[in-house]
């Protein structure tokens, strides 16, 4: 599912990662002084074509704030877990 950088050179980056590989982005994040979200997403192709969405973040709530127009970009509702 997919993970999200934030505050890595003032840009957000948005990848997919295997759960076990999450640890390594948490770690890499944090010593580069960035956040890190893991944010799996629900809804399927049906609810991406009728842009219904939704985002099941976790990790800093201020991160995930200040990626939340990314997030909101693709799914219709963001919640932090």
């Amino acid at each position: 599912h997919p993970v999200l950088f934030c505050g890595i050179r003032k840009r957000h980056r948005l990848l997919r990662a295997k759960p076990r590989g999450q640890y390594h982005y948490l770690f890499a994040a944090e010593a580069r002084g960035a956040h890190f979200l893991d944010a799996p997403v629900s809804g399927g192709e049906d609810g991406a074509k009728r842009g219904a969405l939704t985002v099941m973040a976790g990790g800093d709530p201020d991160a995930l704030e200040r990626a939340r127009p990314l997030l909101a970009a693709y799914a219709r509702n963001v919640t932090w877990m």
